[in-house]
C-alpha cells in the first residue's frame, strides 16, 4: 500500500495534479505529497508545508560545526520529502538539515525513529537507527553534504 502512495504522490507531484485524496484499491493515502528543494550558499531558509507538518530547511553548511561551512564556494544541496504517512515520511538528497513542526498551534513534535536505508527490489530496507549524534539530539534530521542517502522517518504530535 505505501509503495503504491508514494508512486500516486510522484505522478501527481510531476504532472502538477491535485496531491490530496489520493486513492488506491479503495483505501485512501494518508500522503499529503511529495516536495522537493534546492538551496544555494546565499538561499535563505526554504519552509514547506506537508500534511499537518511545517518543514524548515537550511543548507547543512548554515551549521557553523560543519566541514567546510567557511568555504567561499559550498556544494549544492537538495532533497525530497515523500510523506507516506500522516506522520511519516521518505526524506531524501544531499546537504541540508530539517527541522518540523506541527501546523496546529500549542503542540509540539518528536521524532518516534530515523532510518536510513534503501529501496531493494521495491521494498524499503532499513540500515542505521539514526540516534543523538545524527539527529543532535532529537532536533533534527541531517543529510550531510557530498552524502547522499535516505532516511525513513516517523514522528509524534504531543
Amino acid at each position: 500500500m505505501k509503495k503504491i502512495c508514494i508512486y500516486l504522490a510522484l505522478l501527481s507531484s510531476l504532472t502538477g495534479h491535485s496531491q490530496t485524496n489520493q486513492y488506491w484499491n479503495g483505501r485512501k493515502c494518508a500522503a499529503a505529497g511529495v516536495k522537493g528543494f534546492l538551496i544555494e550558499k546565499d538561499s535563505t531558509q526554504k519552509d514547506i508545508a506537508i500534511g499537518d507538518y511545517q518543514f524548515t530547511v537550511h543548507h547543512e553548511y548554515k551549521m557553523g560545526w560543519s566541514q567546510g561551512s567557511k568555504e567561499n564556494t559550498w556544494p549544492l544541496a537538495g532533497g525530497l520529502i515523500i510523506a507516506i504517512a500522516p506522520d511519516e515520511f521518505y526524506v531524501t538528497g544531499t546537504g541540508f538539515v530539517m527541522t518540523f513542526a506541527p501546523k496546529t498551534r500549542n503542540k509540539k513534535a518528536g521524532f518516534i525513529s530515523i532510518d536510513e536505508g534503501r529501496f531493494e527490489n521495491g521494498e524499503w530496507k532499513a540500515g542505521r537507527r539514526m540516534n543523538g549524534d545524527q539527529d543532535h539530539q532529537g532536533r533534527h534530521v541531517r543529510i550531510p553534504a557530498n552524502d547522499y542517502s535516505i532516511q525513513h522517518v516517523k514522528l509524534y504530535r504531543y
